[in-house]
């Protein structure tokens, strides 16, 4: 096959970055949180933990691949380390990169009970109706089918864990 060459998997991952700045960022596809995606072998890797794996060393099972620099898509070995799920959490912290740190607002809306918490699926209506509903004789999982919500949320609702009586 003249013509036909093979491109090796570091070419191909490199061919793939943009190394003009002190990040080298990766410009291919991306998972939904931002972080590139190299396939390799058959599997979709993260390209961070791809270039840590290849040119740092093996990736201890359990473990996450951290950037010193806060960029996603950075995958200059440079930037990279490994460390537990407690190190990831705690440098985020330390840095002010949680979700609650730089968005105050959403903590609180979090916090809401009832039809104010914006992931709620039941009214206050509906939480009434599955108190009656389960006094007259039906069980938590029939409930849970009727209103298409798990047998647990159904649970919070009798026990007063989630949607207390807001009249109370």
């Amino acid at each position: 096959m003249a013509g036909w060459c093979l491109v090796t998997p570091e070419e191909r991952f490199w061919s793939k970055v943009d190394k003009s700045g002190d990040c080298w960022l990766w410009t291919a596809g991306c998972f939904d949180d931002g972080y590139g995606a190299f396939g390799f072998e058959k599997k979709l890797w993260r390209a961070h933990r791809w270039s840590y794996w290849r040119y740092k060393g093996e990736i201890p099972e359990g473990m996450v691949v951290m950037h010193s620099c806060d960029t996603p898509r950075c995958v200059r070995p440079e930037h990279l380390s490994v460390g537990t799920y407690s190190d990831n959490a705690r440098d985020t912290a330390n840095k002010g990169r949680n979700i609650w740190q730089r968005h105050p607002e959403k903590v609180h809306r979090r916090q809401q009970d009832g039809e104010d918490n914006a992931s709620a699926k039941l009214t206050w209506n509906k939480a009434a109706l599955i108190r009656e509903m389960y006094a007259s004789g039906w069980k938590q999982r029939e409930i849970a089918q009727h209103f298409e919500v798990t047998q647990s949320a159904v649970s919070n609702v009798l026990t007063g864990k989630r949607w207390v009586n807001r009249d109370a």
